[in-house]
């Protein structure tokens, strides 16, 4: 397992805090689907999340490890165990080429964990490393094995109904739970990312990343839509990080109709992401460095 570059040790104030904090509503054991991957990242900014990749889709025994120590551990972890052969998509974007494969994600950064069946012993060790990790980069909150808890805030039914549908791959209706509850709560942040989300699905659907980045890579950054494209592919993929990077370089390099473009599509990619997030304030900082 490598987890070079997850650790800051500047944000252990902040993981202090959350640790402090209560339990995030949450199962301790999920599936996901690539509908679902900014969820993940966003909740990995409290919590580290384990991505499992099976073949058919159960937890299976490694599921059932993980699960027990994140039990043990009062959910200092969450675990997202994925369908290989479904999840094409997702198994592209983690790179995977065995099941069962373990990452983990970390402020939305995937960390290679291992493959294979690992025993219990080397499996609390790999655990005891990713949250000191975590705990390093300022990740240290936790989950409460339950997926809606006493005393925390109800969501909109709209909100509740958009993200089944979104689980079900029925983005029509989830954009139309979504609007509804931006109608009924203008400025919601589960509204707009969701919207921002589905669109973003829907500029990704039936194209293949490897040939989206290939493409914008050899076109160049005069380019404009090959880039808007790649970072489409880079947030869908889990890399938001990289999507941000490349349009902000579009966005210093490029003047008139070709600049205002990529600035507008980099703030669609912002609300796909979380205005809340700190990835997000941070390349905001540098999008305006970047305009004047």
């Amino acid at each position: 397992m490598s987890l070079y570059g997850a650790v800051d040790l500047g944000a252990r104030k902040a993981a202090q805090e959350q640790e402090k904090a209560a339990a995030i509503p949450g199962k301790y054991v999920r599936t996901l689907n690539v509908q679902g991957l900014q969820e993940v990242a966003g909740l990995s900014e409290q919590v580290p999340v384990i991505v499992l990749f099976t073949g058919d889709g159960l937890a299976g025994e490694v599921g059932a490890l993980l699960e027990n120590e994140s039990k043990n551990r009062d959910g200092r972890f969450q675990v997202a165990v994925v369908n290989a052969q479904t999840e094409v998509q997702l198994v592209q974007a983690f790179g995977v080429q065995a099941v069962p494969t373990a990452l983990a994600v970390i402020k939305g950064q995937p960390v290679p964990l291992f493959q294979g069946v690992p025993d219990t012993k080397a499996i609390s060790q790999v655990i005891d490393q990713l949250l000191e990790a975590a705990k390093g980069a300022g990740v240290a909150g936790r989950i409460s094995g339950n997926e809606e808890e006493a005393g925390a805030p109800l969501r909109n039914e709209h909100e509740v109904a958009a993200l089944k549908a979104m689980d079900a791959g029925d983005m029509k209706l989830a954009h139309a739970e979504f609007t509804k509850l931006l109608d009924e709560e203008p400025g919601n942040e589960a509204g707009i990312v969701g919207l921002a989300q589905i669109s973003l699905l829907e500029r990704v659907e039936g194209t293949s990343p490897e040939e989206v980045l290939a493409k914008a890579d050899s076109a160049g950054i005069q380019d404009v839509d090959a880039q808007l494209l790649a970072a489409d592919t880079e947030v869908a993929g889990g890399r938001p990080d990289l999507a941000f990077q490349r349009l902000i370089h579009v966005i210093s390099v490029s003047g008139g109709e070709e600049k205002e473009k990529a600035r507008v599509h980099l703030l669609e990619l912002f609300n796909a992401v979380g205005a809340s997030t700190d990835l997000v304030k941070d390349a905001r900082k540098k999008l305006a460095m970047a305009l004047f």
